[in-house]
């Protein structure tokens, strides 16, 4: 738990150093939408851990305020969100009969740092090692192996083709080939745990049937 504490303080500092840029670099101040670590509670063998990419503008254009939320959240934001994604999450589970399981369900992104979408992301992380020499990549990718290493997932589904990747890279994953996008969805294990990603097109899964089979 103290190398969550320390990494937290090291994001907290990422995000201050960000936001005092925004003041005099108006392109980053365009792009950095602000930063959120927790989409659910911090808790033990979780059911399933979901694994994004990196958060979105949806605080910002509900609240027109960068997000900054560091702590983990009370319950998973897919239960009560009526957003696009949190609708078809909910469906799969509902398809797969195991909806009670994201009672016990939390989520984490590759990156902490919201965009508009995955090209201004890119942007933002160059703009950022350029101006700054602060290498985000590194910093995001130990806060997520922190996280699944103290959380033990019984089932982590990554959101997105990207993210599937990007996992598998980061964690020096093993992947049979014959698994790989297979009806839109992708699966593997990791320590124990499965593995499952899914191609998305925008917030829409692309097969659901195939996603709620795995699960």
């Amino acid at each position: 738990m103290n190398s969550m504490v320390s990494l937290l303080s090291r994001v907290k500092d990422l995000d201050k150093t960000i936001l005092d840029s925004c003041l005099h670099d108006s392109e980053i101040d365009k792009l950095y939408k602000g930063c959120q670590v927790f989409y659910g509670p911090l808790i033990k063998k979780p059911e399933v851990l979901f694994v994004g990419l990196n958060p979105g503008s949806g605080y910002y254009g509900e609240h027109g305020l960068r997000v900054q939320k560091f702590d983990p959240e009370i319950e998973l934001e897919y239960i009560k969100g009526n957003y696009s994604l949190a609708r078809e999450i909910k469906d799969v589970f509902k398809k797969a009969q195991k909806s009670e399981k994201l009672d016990c369900s939390t989520k984490i992104n590759h990156y902490f740092l919201a965009t508009d979408n995955q090209r201004d992301l890119w942007k933002l992380l160059g703009l950022i090692k350029n101006n700054f020499q602060l290498d985000i990549d590194s910093v995001s990718k130990e806060c997520a192996m922190v996280i699944v290493s103290e959380c033990m997932p019984k089932i982590i589904v990554c959101e997105g083709k990207k993210s599937f990747e990007l996992f598998v890279d980061r964690f020096n994953v093993r992947v049979d080939s014959c698994s790989l996008w297979k009806d839109g969805c992708a699966s593997t294990e990791f320590n124990g745990a499965k593995v499952i990603g899914f191609k998305r097109l925008f917030s829409n899964i692309v097969d659901k049937d195939s996603l709620s089979s795995l699960l």
